[in-house]
């Protein structure tokens, strides 16, 4: 705390019914819980003593009452500290119903400049999302325009400090304003990503488009209130369809623009089937669906108590205590083309090894020779009959 006047500590939040906490219960292992006091010896191992989400939340307790306590003797520094659902001060006390610490942080920013909207902001954090969340506040225009803000994160050798403001006019103001709802569009911890496409493809397709592009303009509205929850003759909702553009052009830097036209040309031309093809519509809209909740829960920030929709409903529902995201809205595609059989021949296909020669049948467009110089395309039944006939004869 030396050379700051004000310091303000956020610890994360361990609730059972949290998102994030109930998301993630089908996976967790069965938790040690333990009673916490400062003269305790630990004869257990750290990761046995943070296994429980009660513990934590009795040690963030006593860690945080431990800080005011000793900062109460030192004048010169004001210290909060944000634990559980209080914000404490040594002269004050509010509450508060966020679920994470990520959304209290640029809070908590805002409530330091409450009273004096001049000044130099310091944010440490090691978690990328928090910086997401700096660069929608300032592009936002939440901040005075003589305080500067500064990102902390990494220790020794990758300690890098970030100018927030700086950073935010290099990606765009525009930009910055939708790169919550991409974040978690992209995937982030809450689950939920692109089969075969990495976070950093996503990043790059993001940051490479336009300020004004229709994207970038759907990723701002994510977060802004409920979205529909049905297709619409069998397409996405008007106002989501740049997305599906940009899907598919990070599947594919040229082609087809649609989801339907692009599943069948990887699954024509790259015998891709199932989970490796992009997703279809009726499981991107429930996706979008679970995107635009976490963002409306991020964009919150501003607010000690934050008014949110129901999780269920919103892309999740509830089983045996856990969310469980909802996967698509109906069949990827109808039983008889998932069960469809196809040659993988890459040449000729006019003897017995190809099995659509085989069983009289021409090769189709599924088939992996039929870009090629396949034999055994429409005339195969044609000949079939031909060779029939001569057996015959």
């Amino acid at each position: 705390m030396f050379g700051y006047s004000e310091g303000r500590v956020v610890f994360d939040r361990y609730l059972d019914e949290s998102l994030k906490n109930k998301t993630r219960q089908k996976r967790a292992t069965t938790p040690t819980e333990f009673e916490i006091h400062p003269e305790m010896k630990l004869m257990m191992s750290l990761k046995d003593l943070l296994s429980g989400s009660k513990t934590k939340r009795r040690l963030t307790v006593m860690l945080a009452e431990g800080l005011l306590q000793e900062f109460s003797r030192k004048s010169a520094v004001k210290l909060v500290v944000i634990y559980d659902t209080k914000i404490k001060g040594c002269d004050f006390e509010e509450n508060h119903t966020h679920e994470e610490a990520d959304t209290l942080i640029p809070n908590q920013v805002l409530a330091s400049l409450s009273e004096n909207a001049y000044r130099d902001v310091f944010v440490w954090s090691p978690d990328t999302d928090v910086l997401v969340l700096l660069l929608h506040l300032v592009s936002s225009c939440h901040l005075g325009s003589q305080t500067h803000l500064k990102f902390l994160t990494g220790t020794g050798s990758k300690f890098r400090e970030i100018d927030v403001i700086e950073r935010m006019e290099a990606i765009g103001s525009n930009k910055c304003q939708g790169l919550l709802g991409f974040h978690n569009f992209s995937g982030a911890d809450w689950g939920g990503k692109f089969v075969g496409i990495s976070k950093k493809t996503l990043v790059q397709a993001y940051m490479r488009l336009e300020e004004e592009d229709p994207a970038v303009d759907c990723f701002k509205k994510l977060g802004e209130g409920q979205i529909p929850n049905e297709l619409i003759d069998g397409e996405l909702p008007p106002e989501f369809e740049a997305l599906e553009r940009l899907v598919c052009k990070v599947y594919r830097s040229s082609g087809p623009t649609t989801i339907p036209a692009l599943r069948w040309e990887l699954f024509r031309s790259k015998n891709l089937e199932g989970e490796m093809l992009p997703p279809t519509r009726s499981a991107l809209l429930p996706h979008i669906i679970r995107a635009n909740y976490v963002t409306m829960r991020d964009k919150s920030y501003p607010s000690n108590h934050p008014a949110l929709p129901p999780i269920e409903g919103n892309g999740w529902s509830l089983q045996n205590d856990a969310y469980v995201p909802l996967t698509s809205l109906y069949p990827p595609a109808p039983v008889a083309v998932i069960e469809l059989v196809k040659c993988g021949c890459k040449t000729g296909c006019a003897m017995a090894g190809c099995s659509c020669f085989k069983n009289g049948l021409p090769c189709t467009p599924l088939c992996k020779c039929y870009s090629g110089d396949c034999a055994n395309k429409t005339n195969t039944t044609e000949h079939r009959e031909e060779d029939e006939q001569e057996e015959n004869y």
